[in-house]
This record gives structure tokens, sequence and C-alpha cells, in this order.
């Protein structure tokens, strides 16, 4: 489960930075059809860009990677929040 969740993390990543679904497959070393399942299993269709956009925030990498990094390995005791700190008016604004 964790590596499942690592992988696609990676994938994510990747795509996030422009890379193509072959060109990720090439560099993770896995099949197309992982790269697809992924997307799949997320709901999400990343060539799509009417419905699905990457964050252009440049701390997205280190961003992305704190909180899996949380998911993964879970400081002990410790309580994990998410907040959207742009609120409903701040995030229908954000995706016009």
């Amino acid at each position: 489960m964790r590596a499942g969740l690592a992988q696609r993390a990676r994938i994510v990543l990747l795509a996030a930075d422009g890379v193509s679904n072959t060109e990720i497959a090439s560099r993770l070393k896995i099949g197309n059809a992982t790269v697809a399942r992924a997307w799949r299993d997320y709901g999400v269709q990343p060539w799509r860009v009417e419905t699905f956009k990457f964050s252009t925030d440049p701390q997205l990498v280190a961003k992305v990677t704190d909180v899996v990094a949380l998911y993964l390995a879970p400081p002990e005791d410790a309580i994990v929040l998410c907040i959207d700190e742009l609120g409903r008016a701040g995030a229908r604004h954000h995706s016009e």
C-alpha cells in the first residue's frame, strides 16, 4: 500500500513538471498501463486542460513531497490537519 502511494506521488510530481505519460513510465521503470491506472484511480484526466490543471506554484514539488512524507511516515503522536487557505470565495476566484 505505501509503495503504491509513493509511486503514485512520483507519477503526479513528474506530470506536474510536464513530463509525458510515456516518459514517466520510462523514468520510473513501470508500464504505460501503470501510469494510466494511477490517473484512473485518482479520477483525473491531466491531458484535458479544460478540466484538470496542475499548479504553477514553484514550490509544488516541495509541498507535495512534505505531504506524502506525512502519510508515509507520520510523526509519533501527531495530528495532521489539512486546511484550505483560500476558503470558498478564494477557491472560486482562483479557478477562473
